[in-house]
Formats: C-alpha cells, sequence, structure tokens
C-alpha cells in the first residue's frame, strides 16, 4: 500500500513538473486586409518541433515548452509570420494578421460549396443546374445537370428532346483570389434522351420517327468566375463536347435508304450538335452562391 502510494506521488509530481516546463498559447489567425480568418494555418515551434493548425474559425492552440522562443505561422500564398515569445512572454488570445503574398493582399474564397444555375444556355436552349465543392484552395469537383422536356432547337425546331444530361466535372484553378479566378474544366457526360420527329430524307422525301437511346461523352472548358458579394459566384465558360447523337444516321424503309439531315448545305447540320444536347460550342452563363 506504502509502496503504490508513494508510486502515485511521484508520478502526480513528475507530471506537475512537465505541466509547470510549459505553456499555451491560443490565439485567431486572419486575413490583415479582409479580416477573414484563415483556416488551416499551420503553427510550428522550431525549438520543440511542436506543430498545431488552425481550424474553422481561425482559431488555435499549441502548447510549448517555457524556453520556446518563436512561432512560426505558414499558409499558402501568404508571407511567413514569426511571433516572437521573448518579447511577448505572455502572448495569447490575441491575433495574428497574415498578409497574403500572391493574391493582392486577397484571401481565397474560405467557402468550400457552390450552388448555381444557368438560365439558358446559349446554342443549347436549356437550364443547367451546378453543384460544386472545393476539396482545395484550386481544385474542385462537382456534377452539371440539365433537363430537357420537348426541348427544341432554335432554328429547326426537330427533333423533340426529352431527358436528362448528367456530367461529373474536375476543375483546376491556376489562378483563384476573393474577388474572381480562372478554371480549367474536364466533365465526363451522359444522359437519356427520348426523341420525336427526327427526319430522314431521300430525295425529296421526308419521313419521321421516334427513338430513345443512352448516350456518353466527355468535354473540356475554360472559364472565369466572379465573387461580386461575400456569398455570390458567377462562372462564364466557353467549351467544346464531344456528346455523340445515338440514332441511326440511315435507315431502310420499303427498300429505300433514307438519310438522318438534309441535301441542303444550312440544313444539313445535324441540330443535335447545333442547338440540341450534343452542341460542339458550349457557352454557359451560371449564378449561383458559395457557402
Amino acid at each position: 500500500m506504502i509502496k503504490r502510494t508513494v508510486f502515485l506521488l511521484f508520478a502526480f509530481l513528475a507530471l506537475s513538473y512537465a505541466f509547470s516546463q510549459t505553456k499555451t498559447i491560443r490565439g485567431y489567425t486572419l486575413d490583415l486586409k479582409t479580416r477573414e480568418p484563415l483556416e488551416g494555418v499551420v503553427i510550428f515551434c522550431a525549438s520543440s518541433n511542436v506543430t498545431a493548425t488552425s481550424g474553422k474559425s481561425g482559431r488555435y492552440k499549441i502548447t510549448v515548452p517555457k524556453t520556446a522562443t518563436e512561432l512560426s505561422f505558414d499558409f499558402p500564398g501568404y508571407q511567413t509570420f514569426s511571433l516572437d515569445l521573448q518579447r511577448h512572454p505572455k502572448y495569447s488570445g490575441q491575433e495574428v494578421n497574415l498578409r497574403c503574398d500572391s493574391c493582392d493582399g486577397l484571401a481565397l474564397p474560405l467557402k468550400k460549396n457552390v450552388i448555381a444555375i444557368a438560365p439558358v444556355e446559349f446554342f443549347n436552349l436549356t437550364t443547367t443546374l451546378q453543384y460544386e465543392h472545393f476539396v482545395k484552395p484550386d481544385i474542385s469537383v462537382g456534377i452539371l445537370l440539365s433537363p430537357f422536356y420537348n426541348s427544341k432547337q432554335l432554328i429547326y425546331q426537330e427533333p423533340v428532346y426529352t431527358g436528362l444530361k448528367f456530367a461529373p466535372f474536375y476543375r483546376y484553378y491556376p489562378w483563384r483570389n476573393l474577388r474572381n479566378g480562372a478554371f480549367l474544366q474536364l466533365k465526363l457526360i451522359g444522359g437519356y434522351f427520348e426523341l420525336d420527329d427526327i427526319s430522314y430524307h431521300r430525295i425529296d422525301y421526308v419521313i419521321s420517327i421516334s427513338d430513345e437511346f443512352w448516350t456518353f461523352g466527355f468535354g473540356l472548358a475554360w472559364g472565369w468566375a466572379w465573387y461580386p458579394y461575400k456569398k455570390m459566384v458567377m462562372n462564364l465558360s466557353l467549351g467544346f463536347q464531344l456528346f455523340p447523337m445515338k440514332s441511326p444516321s440511315t435507315i431502310t424503309k420499303d427498300g429505300q435508304e433514307y438519310h438522318r439531315g438534309n441535301t441542303n448545305l444550312l440544313l444539313a447540320i445535324d441540330p443535335w450538335y447545333f442547338g440540341g444536347p450534343g452542341s460542339l460550342i458550349e457557352i454557359k452563363f451560371t449564378m449561383g452562391g458559395i457557402f
């Protein structure tokens, strides 16, 4: 019993001594200009090799030896800040303001999710919904959803499209700050469609059929993002896509071949690839919120 008491007393004294040789420093990390809290700032004490990271509200806590002389605050795109603990021995609970070095004094938007809508796409008369999630400040993933219901191409008015087009995408922002940014986008595309009034021609004869199919493709785009207000985002992108129509190019009826399209040069352009779901050129303007 005596040995156990002595052991516990010794352990208590050892822990007390250990804690008496350390101190805990708390505070906040903020952007110097915008006063936005910075999440993910690395706080490092070189003398003890102790590291901590600031949380969502910019808060941090780090326990270092009382003999520690300096803390460094490091965040991508910002100037490293060094805190002299000898000049400020009781420093705790205060702010650390970091100066942005690579984004003209502007912090990256801390919000990580975007929900936006393209009311009407150019060359492709449909509404598109967009969800985007930032996995890193310069990398995002998301999905585009474009429903079609009895939709028609602006010039040809045929065929009539009904279906859903979905496109998971990956975006890389080579440049982005609190106000705007530029991105490159790669997307994979899939969709299911029902088409009515598909025209097939043979000399002066025309027949129309209906068809339904799944189709898949891919697309590339270059775009620009604006953040005019704290919780608002706008995107403008110009892209190319390859999203084929799966209806046959030729059908046979009564022993005669009919071809999709027209012998007229203008009308020979397939509506699917010019103003339809498979438009080769895409121009999107979206507006939404970032949170």
